[in-house]
């Protein structure tokens, strides 16, 4: 499996990057670029396009549809109900990440996984995209990690994109409430 080399390794060095590599094979790496396109694009609440601005759901959503044609829902907390759960020492760029950054519901926040410890994320109202360390604050509020698609290289040496969005993890799906009998009995006429 390829480990998104030439993304890591200019996240690693601080290489400015303009845009998805001409031809390349490396899919997940090609999302990575374009989410760093989008870098400087305005947070707005509910915002699903870079030109009205984008969300934290809203920036992941428009990331896989734009670079790998995936759809996901609209919200973080519906978004982590899907996928494969990684743990957090595992995670590889395109991984994301979710967080429970204020009360209410269990899941608030999610942002992509970059490598070395970065993620990209449309933090809150007031701030831009941005690359963002996993440092205390989020290490803090972090609930779960998943795994939407997985790259494999197969015998022809081309890329094959895994769909794992339907890999259901039980610890973040909502459980099914029993459906209570009805009390009610049917009179005969």
């Amino acid at each position: 499996m390829p480990y998104y080399s030439f993304a890591a390794e200019a996240i690693a060095n601080d290489i400015d990057i303009e845009g998805p590599r001409p031809g390349s094979n490396d899919q997940i790496g090609n999302m990575l670029l374009q989410s760093m396109n989008l870098i400087g694009i305005p947070y707005k609440w509910g915002g699903n396009t870079p030109s009205s601005g984008l969300d934290c759901s809203g920036f992941i959503r428009y990331v896989f549809k734009k670079s790998l044609g995936i759809t996901l829902p609209r919200t973080a907390n519906e978004m982590a109900m899907l996928g494969k759960k990684i743990p957090f020492d595992q995670l590889q760029p395109g991984d994301l990440v979710f967080f429970k950054t204020h009360s209410g519901r269990p899941i608030t926040h999610v942002g992509m996984y970059l490598g070395n410890n970065q993620f990209i994320q449309a933090p809150r109202t007031g701030k831009d995209i941005q690359i963002s360390a996993l440092d205390e604050y989020y290490r803090s509020k972090f609930v779960v990690a998943k795994r939407m698609v997985e790259e494999d290289i197969n015998e022809e040496n081309q890329t094959v994109l895994d769909d794992i969005r339907s890999t259901r993890d039980p610890v973040t799906t909502r459980k099914q409430k029993p459906v209570k009998k009805s009390s009610y009995k049917r009179r005969k006429i």
